[in-house]
């Protein structure tokens, strides 16, 4: 069982129960989820929104995974459907209505009458999601399958607005903001098949059981081969990596010391570093990181450093990855540096920091954008990598030099201040504030804000 973790009452807050059936044949997964909500808004409820990612999978039109530099990797054998069938909606064990408010069926409203402050409730969802043949997040092989973002999940409450969020699923950046939950999870997978992911899952009788507390998001991997586990730093790695696997243990375990170092414990119990067909290099889940198959040295070292990175600036210590995506992207790109610079020394830092940083800083956007700039404004990934995370990583560098090299003291205190919370920019920056005792926000500005 995953250590207590986070500040919440072992009692409050929202609790996920997924049970999940794999069918091979059909390419899908039965799913019946519980949820347990207790309203924390302040205000009355009379409708849940539930987030429905897997359902911009529906059409090539709409699929995030259908970006036109990426298409043939993401889609080899062509466009593939996923989503999600909704067979039933439940609220306190009766039956409610529910429906789509967007036309990509991606915000699910469910009518539960009066829910009043402090009241909560059980909200049950039985539903099919279609796996499409995709290497993405969500997606499937004759091997594989990985799901990521593929479950319902509560959007998440904006106290200024008054209203859930209601962020459309954009091709380029996360769009993915969420609480921090419990989940238990159980899977039946057919003979052969094995499962891991954000929960440490254990196998009885023919089903894997997992749980996982105080984690944003529950990411699964189906597995028909080996799996291999090995303990760094007092936590379990599991992974699928087969030929590469000691150089995976070895730079997780050298990314897992480092990062402990600057910003505190990882507060988890075990890491699962799957190996999948990703078009995109790599993805972040809590306690649970994607990457391409096919990545091999500096590119496969670097991108698990980044993407172990995001379990202090995402997975612990939430932002608005839609509004701000440079608060966790920039940061991890920051915790490159700060890796390589521990194991090769400064002159591999430096040398890094020339592809990260300077480069970026010297490139042409082909859009008005900033490394500020909410996802939906970007229409170009170039743009969006260069933006958001190399000049996101220049200001970082810059504030270094502003803190006379203390930033990661910040930092650290940045992680323990939110820590399974969501922190805003006017968070960070406020805390940078009573942390240096100068006013930073117009370099701040500069780089994460204008345009050049």
């Amino acid at each position: 069982m995953p250590r207590e973790t986070g500040p919440r009452d072992a009692d409050s807050g929202t609790r996920y129960r997924l049970q999940c059936v794999m069918h091979e044949a059909e390419g899908t997964v039965a799913v019946r989820e519980e949820i347990r909500f207790v309203n924390e808004t302040g205000r009355c409820l009379s409708s849940l929104l539930l987030r429905t990612w897997l359902n911009a999978y529906r059409e090539e039109e709409t699929s995030p995974a259908a970006l036109d530099e990426l298409y043939d990797r993401a889609y080899p054998e062509g466009f593939s459907e996923g989503g999600i069938l909704i067979q039933g909606v439940w609220w306190n064990g009766e039956i409610i209505s529910s429906s789509y408010s967007d036309a990509e069926n991606t915000m699910l409203w469910a009518e539960i009458g009066t829910l009043v402050p402090g009241e909560e409730g059980i909200l049950t969802v039985h539903c099919v999601l279609r796996i499409p043949q995709c290497a993405w997040r969500t997606g499937r092989g004759e091997e594989r399958w990985q799901l990521g973002n593929a479950f319902p999940i509560l959007a998440v409450w904006d106290g200024e607005s008054g209203a859930f969020r209601q962020d459309a699923y954009c091709p380029i950046g996360d769009p993915f903001v969420s609480e921090c939950a419990d989940y238990l999870v159980t899977v039946q997978l057919p003979d052969g098949w094995q499962c891991f992911g954000t929960a440490e899952m254990v196998r009885e009788n023919g089903v894997f059981t997992g749980e996982a507390r105080n984690v944003r998001d529950m990411a699964l991997v189906f597995e028909k081969g080996d799996l291999f586990s090995e303990t760094k730093e007092n936590i379990q790695l599991v992974t699928n990596f087969d030929r590469n696997r000691r150089e995976v243990y070895a730079t997780a375990g050298e990314a897992l010391r480092i990062y402990e170092k600057l910003w505190g414990k990882y507060p988890y119990r075990s890491l699962s570093i799957a190996a999948v067909s990703f078009a995109m290099g790599g993805m972040e889940y809590p306690c649970c990181v994607l990457i391409d198959e096919t990545l091999t040295g500096d590119d496969l070292e670097l991108t698990l450093a980044h993407e172990i990175a995001h379990q202090w600036f995402y997975a612990v210590t939430g932002s608005d990855q839609y509004c701000q995506a440079w608060q966790d992207e920039a940061l991890c790109q920051w915790a490159v540096l700060c890796y390589v610079e521990e194991r090769y020394g400064k002159d591999a830092r430096n040398q890094l920091a020339i592809a990260y940083v300077g480069d970026p800083m010297r490139e042409v956007l082909h859009a008005q954008v900033t490394a500020g700039s909410p996802i939906d404004r970007f229409s170009d990934y170039q743009d969006y990598h260069t933006a958001v995370y190399g000049r996101g990583c220049a200001c970082l560098c810059a504030l270094d030099l502003c803190l006379s090299g203390t930033l990661n003291d910040f930092l650290k205190n940045y992680c323990e201040e939110f820590a399974f919370r969501i922190a805003t920019r006017k968070d960070f920056e406020e805390l940078l504030y009573r942390f240096s005792g100068q006013d930073l926000s117009a370099l701040t500005a500069d780089y994460l804000d204008t345009i050049f």
